[in-house]
């Protein structure tokens, strides 16, 4: 079927834009309270240090986890090397 590749972004665009609750076009700490994996490893997925996460480190984000959510992932270190 047409329109299945790229469908995982599609769903990442669409779930990155109903948590921008201020449609700034970034995630801010408080935006990303409602996905708990997001906020508890918040300053990981923040690769450029600005204190948002950009629609392109949410997608890094989402691609990151491990698909049953409950695991660390390997990359718990990444951005604290600062």
């Amino acid at each position: 079927h047409p329109g299945t590749i790229g469908a995982a972004g599609a769903s990442s665009s669409a779930q990155f834009d109903s948590l921008d609750k201020n449609n700034d076009g970034n995630l801010d700490p408080t935006e990303a309270q409602a996905i708990p994996w997001l906020q508890q490893n918040f300053s990981q997925y923040d690769t450029d240090h600005n204190g948002k996460i950009g629609k392109d480190e949410f997608a890094a984000a989402q691609k990151a986890q491990p698909a049953a959510s409950g695991g660390t992932g390997i990359g718990g270190f990444f951005g604290r090397n600062r």
